[in-house]
């Protein structure tokens, strides 16, 4: 393969939701029946593409697609509704709606039925377009149908979901998103790839013979199915959807770095490749890019001269600092169309974190994984040492210095309530599926606080300890396991079910209390008067003070007790005023973790590693917040937050907290840490307020968001603080580090909304710090 084919199966490659593909038996395990019946096809001539032919296969009616000498790639043999199958039994040649030769092909029905199925193979151009009609069948469920696939090869063949999404600007303004988009499964044939192209289709559903293609209610009551082939050289799958969809015109960035994170910035450069879909033409491509500061890290224009069906890589060389973000952006224009695509990078170097994981919170509360060997690497390099899931063998564990638990909620409140027997054996099933996955603790049960009234009414607590947690410490106890017992996470800090949860002796049982704080439209440092909020309102959403809660809670029932974080999160939404933009949520994640340890949290883990969710990892909902709560982007490339979790990893990384810092200075706060580096001084102001999201107006719930180098703290705080060392490094919060000489006992540093980290000062001297003159303005309005 060519570097660019390499490129094609690179980042998105890892995603990790293949199958493999071997040439079929005739039934499967669920007892379906999928040998085609026996049927006399007249010879007809195949229909030629451009490089690939399709053909009748033998005395079947099944189509086979090839290549363009003869070898068979792909086999179309039908059409399934859930235990339906319809097999093809007669296919002649004819024409599609558009005029182009087409072979029509009718399929079998059970016998009595009025309904018709038939589909239509049109080869057009590059692509071949495959539309199945289904009409009176009012017995069907349309979104379970799948459309029969499978390799003629006993190789086995690798098939990769991808979704390839275009970039759009709401005429509000704020930041570009991803909508409307287009599913493909890839399938690699030597440098050949072939792609299966379906706007409408679940990525999950598909086995070794079928895929999801659920087929659409029409005008006249029938309903279609199309989907689109594509076979192109060294194409990766957004120019496989741009050949497929017929696109004018296409640019898709990438890059050879899993996830598009370099060790070092001598490496970074981007590659742009572009897709002419019209006549002979040239094609103007202009590029940009911007670092976290939003200086200029590569940016310039070209034009490409392209036949028609033609793509091109164009190599884009990037000037980017030692440990810094991107954001790159390359429109594509010729005669009126257009085309943009965006994407970020990074350069994080390699960094080695301390040997005893069991004293860090930093952890991973995936909702899916993909079981990548990159992405474990990734992991590890960002210091997750946790994971909320089994998703790691023995070995794993080993090599990647990693523990995890296993978190399972209740079949119901009152489950087995009838047979004791059962109960235990429930119970016993879990502990032994913990314990043969290495487990270190059962997280017993998610947000059980939702059930029954709801939130904020305590319902259910009492009813959870008595017959769930109770029963779990017996277990354990018997079987003298050595699992720690973690209670439900609780969604938000919701005290009365919290109260209630402690008055039905849950200190006796349980070893760990659980908590999902979740935070609005506020930084994480917010803490309001606790006893002023208790009725649910949208102020219960604050970080710290639901943190402060539940420590308080636990000095007063069980000072022992430890205090999970099992779900931590900066959603990124965008245009939405509730959730962060990408700047803040950097920010909020380092923030987060420091404040963590203010409370003694033993384990804090961040929700979660991709955008979009585990029956969607394909997907792209931009008003949908469970689709933005992730460290990387929907195209896995590096969200501000990622590198904000590794800056916040590193420099936390053995520490333990000394005390909030009071440097007699309105509106600045601190925290200080002892650390195997020395003393850790984190440093951020309150001067423009906790409320984020409030320069601009909101429309509804939609609020223009930054970019996420422009800066959006107005006031910056100049103070000279003292110091014993020849200079002082700051580190801010994507881990670049500065140095800061030190003058006559001081150093002079700039504070704003964001938190830096410092080595090297004097805490114990904060008392004396000065504000420079001038250097402290007056906040904005608001």
């Amino acid at each position: 393969m060519s570097r660019r084919g390499l490129l094609a199966g690179g980042a998105l490659a890892i995603l990790g939701t293949s199958i493999i593909l071997r040439a079929a038996d005739a039934n499967d395990a669920a007892g379906r029946s999928y040998e085609t019946p026996h049927t006399e096809i007249e010879p007809v001539r195949p229909l030629i593409g451009e490089g690939f032919l399709i053909r009748p296969e033998g005395k079947t009616a099944a189509i086979l697609f090839c290549d363009e000498d003869g070898n068979e790639v792909q086999r179309f043999s039908g059409f399934r509704f859930r235990d339906s199958v319809f097999h093809p039994s007669r296919v002649s040649v004819g024409e599609d709606e558009g005029g182009f030769p087409a072979f029509v092909v009718e399929c079998a029905t059970p016998d009595g039925s009025d309904g018709t199925v038939g589909a239509v193979f049109a080869p057009r151009g590059r692509r071949l377009e495959i539309t199945y009609q289904f009409t009176n069948f009012t017995e069907l469920t349309p979104k379970e149908g799948m459309i029969l696939r499978e390799t003629p090869s006993r190789d086995a063949v690798e098939e990769i979901a991808h979704g390839v999404f275009d970039w759009t600007r709401d005429p509000r303004g704020g930041i570009p998103f991803q909508r409307d988009g287009t599913f493909v499964y890839t399938q690699n044939y030597k440098r050949r790839r072939l792609g299966l192209v379906a706007k409408t289709t679940t990525t999950e559903w598909r086995d070794n013979r079928a895929l999801h293609l659920p087929p659409q209610l029409q005008e006249d009551g029938s309903y279609r199915s199309t989907i689109r082939v594509a076979f192109a050289e060294d194409a990766s799958p957004a120019m496989l959807v741009g050949i497929a969809e017929a696109h004018p015109l296409r640019v898709e960035l990438s890059t050879a770095a899993p996830f598009n994170i370099w060790r070092s910035p001598s490496d970074a450069s981007i590659t742009a490749t572009v897709l002419n879909g019209r006549a002979d033409r040239d094609v103007r491509l202009r590029w940009s890019g911007r670092d976290f500061d939003g200086s200029d890290i590569g940016s310039g224009e070209t034009v490409v001269s392209l036949r028609s069906g033609e793509f091109r890589a164009v190599e884009i060389p990037l000037t980017m600092n030692s440990r810094d973000i991107g954001f790159l952006e390359a429109t594509v224009r010729a005669d009126g169309d257009e085309h943009y695509d965006r994407t970020n990078v990074a350069v994080l170097p390699d960094h080695e974190f301390g040997d005893d994981a069991s004293h860090s919170l930093f952890g991973i509360a995936a909702a899916y994984l993909f079981d990548t060997d990159e992405e474990r690497s990734l992991l590890r390099r960002i210091g997750a040492r946790r994971s909320r899931h089994i998703y790691f063998s023995s070995d794993q564990l080993s090599t990647y210095g990693v523990s995890q638990h296993r978190m399972r909620t209740p079949p119901s409140l009152d489950a087995f309530s009838d047979d004791d027997k059962a109960m235990v054996a429930y119970v016993d099933s879990e502990i032994d599926r913990a314990e043969a996955g290495s487990a270190t603790a059962y997280e017993l049960g998610n947000e059980m606080n939702r059930w029954g009234d709801g939130p904020y009414t305590g319902d259910g607590a009492a009813e959870y300890v008595d017959r769930w947690v109770r029963a779990f410490r017996r277990r354990l106890r018997a079987r003298r396991s050595p699992l720690t017992l973690i209670g439900v996470g609780l969604a938000g800090m919701d005290v009365p079910y919290a109260k209630a949860l402690f008055r039905a002796g849950f200190a006796k049982y349980a070893d760990a209390f659980n908590l999902h704080p979740g935070r609005g439209n506020v930084t994480p440092d917010y803490a309001p008067d606790w006893r002023a909020i208790r009725d649910g309102s949208d102020r219960t959403w604050s970080y710290l003070g639901a943190l402060k809660e539940a420590r308080g809670m636990i000095e007063d029932h069980s000072p022992g007790l430890e205090l999970w974080l099992t779900e931590v999160y900066a959603c990124t939404r965008p245009n939405a005023w509730w959730d962060d933009s990408y700047r803040h949520a950097a920010s909020n994640v380092l923030l987060s973790a420091a404040l963590a340890h203010t409370v003694g949290v033993t384990s804090m883990m961040w929700f979660q590693l991709y955008d979009n969710i585990r029956a969607n990892p394909h997907g792209a909902r931009p008003t949908d917040r469970e689709h933005h709560f992730g460290l990387l982007l929907r195209d896995l490339s590096p969200k501000p937050s990622l590198l904000a979790y590794a800056a916040a990893a590193e420099n936390l990384d053995g520490a333990s907290f000394t005390r909030w810092l009071d440097l007699d200075i309105d509106d600045i706060f601190g925290l200080e840490f002892e650390t195997p580096r020395g003393v850790l001084t984190i440093l951020w102001s309150r001067a423009d307020g906790h409320r984020l999201n409030t320069e601009s107006a909101r429309d509804g719930s939609f609020y223009p968001s930054p970019e996420p180098w422009e800066e959006t703290w107005k006031t910056k705080a100049e103070l000279s603080l003292p110091s014993d060392a020849g200079h002082v490094t700051e580190v801010d919060v994507i881990g670049r580090s500065r140095t800061i000489d030190v003058d006559d006992g001081n150093a002079s540093v700039v504070l704003d909304g964001a938190p830096r980290m410092y080595y090297g000062l004097r805490s114990e001297a904060f008392a004396t710090a000065r504000s420079i003159p001038g250097g402290v303005r007056q906040p904005s309005a608001g």
